[in-house]
Parts: structure tokens; C-alpha cells; sequence
């Protein structure tokens, strides 16, 4: 966090590398962020780039009240729902974390897929993706970004109650809410698997 601090500070002095350097230290996660909440756009790299010029012009305003990921993070939210109600996007999930409050859908895909790397783990494990981005398409936006903040991204309730603008609270019950819907979407599904039984179209 200091690291981050001097590097505004020297931007505010005019060192306009000291930006430079805040970009290339936060960039990936930018886009980590966009990705899993938009999916497989071809606008990741222009978002990004439109959250670090929505931060160059804001950066001169920051009080570190709060960490600069933070602030830096929630810039990069509200830019993601400006895209969703845009309609420009395409939902694909990578669940690569696990939620350590509760189950994740990642642990799910863990149990389904197994530890295998052979031909069928990797069918089924594509398959639970393809049912994952269907039954996150039924998901409000605003349950989908602090589902991707937490279990995903892994920031902790207080981050992302800064991040979003609402309390821990809230927090809590929005992914409550998303872990729930996917839960029940992803039941039969996961049902059908254990019992080695599934329908004709998903084996063809």
C-alpha cells in the first residue's frame, strides 16, 4: 500500500512515469476483473485502458481513505456494469479460486471433474463450464460482480463493500443469493453426473 501511496505522490509532483508504473503493477488485475465478469470480449484491453484513463484524470482527487486497488477496482466495477448495460458481451467464467466462507462453484467443478487430466476429466470439466455460464446468465448483475469479486478474485467482505458502495451486510447477502441460484441451477446437473446417468443431448 505505501508503494502504491508514493507512487501518487510522485505522479502529483509530475512525474508522469510514477503512472506508468501504477499501471503496469495493476493492470493484470484490471483485467482479470473485466474478464471474468464479461466474459471472452474483444473489448478487455479498451476497457481496461478507459479505467486507467478514468483513474489518470480522478487520481489527483484520491485521499487514500481507502487502499488504491480499491478505489482503483471500484472504477474498474463500474466500468464492467457500464459494459453489461451496454450489452456488448459474452459471458464466460474461469473459476480458478475458492470462496473460504462457504462453497464455491469452483468446488463444485472440483467434485464433478476430479483431480484427472485425462480425456473425460477434460469432457466433463468443459461441460460444467458450459452449464456454469448458462446458469450465470440468470444471475442479477449485481449478485455476478460480488460473486466474481469474492470467489473469484478473492478480496475480503470489507474490500468489496468498499468496491461496490454498500455494506458488508449487503455483501454477504448478495453472494448468499448467487451461491444459492447457481446451487439450484447447477442441481440437476450435478445430480445427473453422480449417478453416471445423463440425458442423450448431453452426450452427443
Amino acid at each position: 500500500m505505501k508503494e502504491d501511496f508514493d507512487l501518487v505522490e510522485r505522479f502529483r509532483r509530475g512525474d508522469q512515469g510514477a503512472f506508468d508504473e501504477l499501471v503496469g503493477k495493476h493492470y493484470q488485475r484490471v483485467c482479470n476483473i473485466l474478464s471474468h465478469t464479461l466474459g471472452a470480449s474483444p473489448n478487455i484491453e479498451d476497457l481496461a485502458q478507459e479505467v486507467f484513463i478514468k483513474a489518470y484524470y480522478s487520481l489527483r482527487r484520491y485521499r487514500g481513505e481507502s487502499a488504491l486497488s480499491t478505489w482503483l477496482h471500484r472504477i474498474t466495477v463500474n466500468v464492467a456494469l457500464d459494459e453489461l448495460r451496454r450489452g456488448k458481451r459474452r459471458r464466460i467464467f474461469s473459476f480458478t479460486r475458492t470462496s473460504e466462507q462457504g462453497p464455491s462453484e469452483s468446488e463444485i467443478a472440483s467434485s464433478v471433474a476430479g483431480g484427472e487430466e485425462g480425456a473425460h476429466a477434460r469432457m466433463e470439466r468443459e461441460e460444467l463450464q458450459e452449464v456454469l455460464q448458462s446458469a450465470l446468465k440468470k444471475i442479477p448483475k449485481k449478485h455476478r460482480i460480488v460473486f466474481v469479486l469474492r470467489d473469484i478474485e478473492g478480496y475480503s467482505y470489507s474490500e468489496i463493500a468498499e468496491i461496490v458502495s454498500c455494506s458488508i451486510g449487503t455483501v454477504k447477502s448478495r453472494l448468499f443469493h448467487a451461491r444459492l441460484r447457481l446451487r439450484r441451477y447447477l442441481e440437476p446437473y450435478l445430480r445427473e453426473t453422480a449417478s453416471g446417468h445423463k440425458s442423450p443431448a448431453r452426450d452427443r
